[in-house]
Order: structure tokens, then C-alpha cells, then sequence
């Protein structure tokens, strides 16, 4: 055989290994798997089945997730730690999910995959750690209330990688499309209920101050309140996390709202004048700080919200949004809080 016949064959051989087909077979597989593990979950929630519940709703996320990470690219699900390399290789080289000798990331790095791909889940994140924790059998879940949350915050995370995968939620949730529209709309019933219920508290609270005190001195004592919301520890909202102003849905007055804080590298060009009619390009890189709303919290009529269901009720932030430093304000450091956060990878 010439070498150029040997090149032909091997570069043929690898568009064979290449090939879409088993690229979208490898999703297909993972979307059916999905497909199939929520709907024994949802029989299993019927028939009052606690223990396939716990286990098979977070695999439906699971391998959705795993869809949705391995469309964008299957580098996605390939594990961290040099004993994965022959994983990574194959994954870059053969997306096949089939190939002999791949393995690929666990539930809780999958979460955490899609929340830097997608920006958010609509599940906080000690929730979201809730679901991989009873996928992997750490915790188990008692009360069928408890249960409950798990599954609904399992179909929330699907509805939005659904979205993502462009898959209509009838075709993938088959019959059981009825049970989930009726189990979602009574927990948005729950959620504007509690929220509709913690306004008028935070209201009558208002109220009844403004009573006691007559107008002037009320107003007084809303400005000094105000002024106290920057006392706040962010560590008794959201541990690690970082906190900005907003206004109060309810009492309009200045607020804080704690979340998570994400960073990520980015870099701008700035010319430099040296004189004599030239210039220098210089690449400046820097840290871009968003952060996730989890916690709000008034200080001057006493309105807490949890969440970002939450929220989003109150027509609050409820998504990641840029930030800069000055909005984290002189106690955060965008630095260390990058080192931390990347410490592992």
C-alpha cells in the first residue's frame, strides 16, 4: 500500500468514527432514557411509590441534562481528572456515547454544566444539590411532601432543557403531560399565594408603624432603616455569595438582594499612544461577575423572599445578570472569589 492510499484509508477511517449519525444516535439515546425514566416516575407518583420516585425523576434530569450538554458539544460529559483522558480523546474525536471505554460525568457536575451553559436553572442551587443527592442515594427523602418538591423541581429543570432541545413537552411526556400541567399550576398557585401573603404582612407592618409613629417621624425612621440594610451580612442570606441593591416591590424603599456570584474571564484591547503618530495595542483581561438571585430581603418594611420562583412573583430579578465590582460593593473581591471558584478545575 502507497502512503497516499494509507492516508486516504485513515482519513476515511476517521470520518467513519465521525460520523453524525452516531452522534445524534447517542442523543436520541439520552433523550429517550429521559423520556422513559420520568414517565415510570410519574406511574410511580400515581400509585403513591415513594422510592421509584426519588430515584427515577433525578435520572430523567440526568440523562435530559446529559442531551442537552452533549448537543452543544459531547466534550461536555467528559470528567475532569487525568484518569478520563482516554474519555476525552474519544468524546473529541468519536462522539459516541456506545464507544467502548467512555465514561462520562454524574449528576450533580451535569447541574452544574448546564447552569454555565444555560446561565440558570429554575431551581436554587441547594435545591438543585437536593436532586443529586436523592439521585445518588445520600439523602432520602420521608414525607410525601418532601418527595413532592424533589419531583416538581425535577419537571421544572426538564421543562427548561425541553425548551432548550426544541422537544414539545406533550411529545415527551406523552399522557402524562395532564399530571405535570396540574402538579406545576398548583405549585404556581402555592408560590403566588405565599408570596401575595408575605406583601400584605409586610404591608400591615408599614401600616401600623406609620400609625404609631405619625408621618414625619415615620418617614424618619424608613430613611434610617434604609441606611441599615448595609450592615446586612450576605453570609446569613447566602453563604459565599455576594449582594446588590434593588427597590422593594412592596414599600419601594432601597433593598438587598443575595445570590450566587458567578465569574468569568474576558478581556478588551486598549491602544496605547507612543508617540510620534503610533499606538500599541494592549489585551487587557478581567473577571465578569454575574450574579444569581437567590434571597431578598427589605429592611424597612420586612418583606423576605426565598428563591427564585419567589422572585420572580414579585416581578424581582430572578435570573443571572451582570454586576459589576461596584455594584458587590468594597467587601467583595472579585479575585479571590474567582480563585475559589475555580480552584478545582
Amino acid at each position: 500500500m502507497t502512503a497516499s492510499s494509507e492516508s486516504k484509508q485513515n482519513t476515511a477511517h476517521a470520518s467513519a468514527l465521525t460520523t453524525p449519525d452516531a452522534k445524534a444516535t447517542s442523543e436520541a439515546v439520552l433523550i429517550t432514557g429521559a423520556k422513559r425514566w420520568i414517565g415510570e416516575a410519574l406511574d410511580a407518583w400515581t400509585e403513591g411509590d415513594q422510592a421509584k420516585v426519588a430515584v427515577m425523576a433525578p435520572m430523567a434530569v440526568e440523562l435530559l441534562g446529559k442531551a442537552t450538554l452533549w448537543r452543544e458539544n459531547p466534550v461536555l460529559l467528559v470528567q475532569l481528572t487525568d484518569q478520563h483522558e482516554a474519555s476525552l480523546f474519544l468524546l473529541a474525536t468519536q462522539p459516541d456515547l456506545m464507544a467502548k471505554g467512555i465514561k462520562t460525568i454524574g449528576l450533580q457536575v451535569v447541574i452544574n454544566r448546564l447552569v454555565k451553559l444555560l446561565g440558570d436553572l429554575p431551581v436554587a442551587k441547594d435545591r438543585q444539590k437536593r436532586i443529586a443527592d436523592v439521585r445518588n442515594g445520600a439523602i432520602h427523602v420521608g414525607a410525601t411532601g418532601e418527595l413532592r418538591y424533589v419531583l416538581l423541581d425535577c419537571l421544572s429543570v426538564l421543562g427548561v432543557l425541553l425548551e432548550r432541545l426544541s422537544i414539545e413537552r406533550k411529545d415527551f411526556f406523552g399522557l402524562h403531560i395532564y399530571t405535570v400541567d396540574a402538579l406545576l399550576d398548583e405549585h404556581r398557585t402555592e408560590i403566588s399565594r405565599q408570596v401575595a401573603v408575605k406583601m400584605a404582612t409586610a404591608r400591615a407592618r408599614l401600616t401600623r408603624l406609620e400609625e404609631a409613629l405619625g408621618e414625619a417621624a415615620f418617614d424618619m425612621a424608613c430613611g434610617e432603616l434604609e441606611g441599615q440594610r448595609r450592615t446586612l451580612d450576605p453570609d446569613d442570606f447566602f453563604p459565599s455569595g455576594g449582594v446588590v441593591d434593588c427597590v422593594c416591590p412592596e414599600c419601594g424603599s432601597k433593598a438587598r438582594l443575595f445570590g450566587d456570584v458567578d465569574v468569568a474571564r474576558d478581556s478588551d484591547y486598549e491602544v496605547e499612544a507612543l508617540g510620534n503618530g503610533e499606538y500599541d495595542g494592549v489585551v487587557v483581561s478581567y473577571w465578569r461577575a454575574s450574579l444569581g438571585p437567590r434571597v431578598f430581603f427589605c429592611m424597612v418594611c420586612n418583606l423576605q423572599l426565598h428563591g427564585t420562583q419567589e422572585l420572580a412573583e414579585a416581578a424581582l430579578p430572578s435570573r443571572y445578570f451582570e454586576v459589576s465590582s461596584e455594584q458587590l460593593g468594597p467587601d467583595f473581591d472579585i479575585d479571590e472569589h474567582a480563585r475559589a471558584l475555580y480552584a478545582h478545575e
